[in-house]
């Protein structure tokens, strides 16, 4: 991963950081590890307001470079931090909604004179949901190779074959289902979603959601009808949000392949 990228995507925690007074961020779980350091490893990102970012790692133990530290266990952290000149936080925040109760506790207990907040997850998740320009490149090359991917699907398919082995459903022709959009008896109270490292990221597009959209930003439509005894039948297109409107990511023909 660009170390511009990466710096482009810390600054956009540091910038939400700074605007609820938190000193400093630790960061352990897996996608945002990813999203701020560019891979997974076993230890923590540890992200100050006005300083460079700190790995402390546990595994794997081959890497090297500037401000990187082996640790061995989190209760090391403290003087680890003293040792870097480092000033120990009046606020950290930690990711509350995906650490368990016991690895949160932990951390948190590392930081005896610290005000430990459990925001780190909304926090971090409101910076992913608007996306950098690699990210949204990275979008636009994944709609073209879909594209070539979904052209072959013709020349693949044999007569015979399931839907577990052909993602194929049963194709409705008919209009007049306004029912049973986005649902039969019980409905979908959203029509789409942000996405990116995971499946589902923010905004959700829903009635209730009062989160405008922002240029940047990359989510799945999916509009869909279900049939009682049958199915859902639907189309799911992704679009990234510009300052002119909306482009859409998916460059695949809409129309039914007859197969």
């Amino acid at each position: 991963m660009l170390l511009p990228e990466l710096k482009l995507r810390r600054d956009k925690i540091r910038s939400l950081m700074a605007q609820q007074e938190i000193d400093a961020a630790l960061i352990a779980c897996n996608v945002n590890l990813i999203y701020t350091y560019g891979r997974v490893v076993s230890g923590y990102l540890y992200l100050p307001l006005n300083a460079p970012a700190r790995l402390f790692i546990k595994r794997p133990n081959n890497i090297e470079g500037e401000h990187i530290h082996p640790i061995r266990k989190p209760e090391q952290l403290l003087d680890l931090l003293k040792e870097c000149g480092l000033p120990i936080p009046a606020r950290l925040m930690l990711e509350g909604d995906e650490l368990s109760f016991t690895e949160y506790n932990r951390l948190a207990a590392c930081f005896p004179e610290t005000e430990v907040l459990p925001c780190g997850t909304a926090l971090i998740r409101k910076a992913r949901s608007v996306k950098t320009e690699i990210e949204i490149e990275m979008f636009r090359r994944s709609g073209i190779a879909h594209a070539k991917a979904y052209e072959q699907i013709p020349s693949v398919y044999r007569p015979g074959m399931t839907d577990r082995q052909l993602f194929a459903i049963d194709i409705v022709t008919k209009a007049g289902f306004a029912d049973n959009f986005m649902g039969a008896t019980q409905k979908a109270k959203f029509i789409g979603h942000g996405i990116g490292l995971e499946i589902n990221e923010m905004p959700v597009l829903a009635p209730r959601m009062k989160q405008e959209l922002e240029p940047g930003m990359v989510f799945a439509l999916e509009p869909k009808i279900v049939l009682p005894g049958i199915g859902p039948v639907g189309i799911e297109n992704s679009w990234v949000v510009t300052a002119e409107g909306v482009e859409k990511l998916t460059l695949c023909k809409e129309e039914i392949v007859e197969l």
